[in-house]
């Protein structure tokens, strides 16, 4: 039986290709962050401000959503207890349970990750913040403990389009 060599056409880069329509891929519009390595503390079991700024953005379309990243160090001192903390948009906790968004026992640091993608649903100003406080026991909650810095950083994300 004999072979037979079967070549491809190939595409000749010289043609012209028209394409209709548009794709807009989501794009990343405003950046805001902050960093900290002053040490923060607690004995509140409410939530109080860690010791990172409150960050504030204003979405320039009430579709887009924004990205929330941190990571932070969380210490939780001693008296059998722990420690955590959440994640406020003005005065809404978006994680909203008893442990909040990260959770340490006492004695045990912790560096809790975080990310989020939020939709706010509007143009006005929102103040994004996070806090911390003591669930159980009568230690201190410490963040930034030892002076580790931590980090927060929030981004408008515009909508894709696709017409």
């Amino acid at each position: 039986m004999a072979l037979t060599k079967v070549q491809a056409e190939g595409i000749n880069l010289a043609d012209a290709f028209a394409f209709t329509g548009s794709v807009t891929g989501a794009s990343i519009l405003q950046v805001k962050g902050t960093t900290s390595a002053s040490e923060s503390t607690t004995d509140s079991s409410s939530f109080v401000a860690n010791g990172l700024s409150a960050l504030s953005i204003t979405p320039s379309s009430a579709s887009n959503k924004v990205l929330i990243l941190f990571g932070v160090h969380l210490f939780q001192a001693s008296g059998g207890g722990s420690a955590c903390l959440t994640l406020f948009r003005d005065s809404t906790d978006l994680n909203n349970t008893t442990y909040g968004w990260g959770y340490t026992n006492s004695g045990s640091p912790n560096f809790i990750n975080g990310a989020l993608l939020d939709n706010p649903n509007t143009t006005s100003s929102v103040s994004y913040q996070i806090k911390h406080r003591v669930v159980s026991g009568s230690g201190n909650v410490y963040s930034q403990i030892n002076n580790n810095t931590s980090t927060f950083t929030i981004m408008e994300i515009g909508s894709p389009i696709l017409t």
